[in-house]
């Protein structure tokens, strides 16, 4: 069982990491659509806006899968509750996608089924004490 401080850390540090892999897959996103904006324009093709609108439409969709995450890792940072059905929404797809997705994926499974790890979201604005996480419903480890 993990204590409430390195509790908080890995929280802390998943955010971060939600919020790092969503900036990338969004400027994954755009840089798809800079490339086919760019190959468009260089090439005097009748196809050409056929190629801008395939690229608009992958952008797009870079841009629209990035964002739950984001969102996810905004909110456990900010020890909202509701961050807990969203990162782990999102981390399902997310284990098809190896290696980085993959092992974003198990640390949020991992993370979400530690003994205790919801109470940390009842405390916004400041880190529990490990003595504020005893009380009913508390888990002991079975070997100290």
């Amino acid at each position: 069982m993990q204590s409430a401080s390195v509790l908080e850390k890995h929280r802390q540090a998943l955010g971060i990491l939600y919020v790092v892999f969503s900036a990338l897959m969004a400027f994954a996103g755009i840089a798809v659509f800079a490339a086919f904006v760019l190959g468009a324009l260089s090439v005097n093709d009748p196809d050409s806006p056929v190629m801008l609108g395939l690229g608009g439409a992958l952008a797009a969709f870079l841009l629209l899968l990035s964002l739950p995450g984001f969102i996810g890792g905004i909110g456990l940072l900010r020890r909202r509750p509701w961050s807990k059905v969203l990162t782990l929404i999102v981390a399902m797809p997310n284990l098809a996608s190896f290696p980085v997705g993959t092992a974003l994926g198990l640390y949020t499974i991992w993370f979400w089924v530690q003994p205790n790890v919801e109470r940390l979201f009842h405390f916004r604005g400041r880190e529990p004490r490990d003595s504020e996480l005893g009380g009913p419903g508390f888990r002991r480890p079975l070997i100290s």
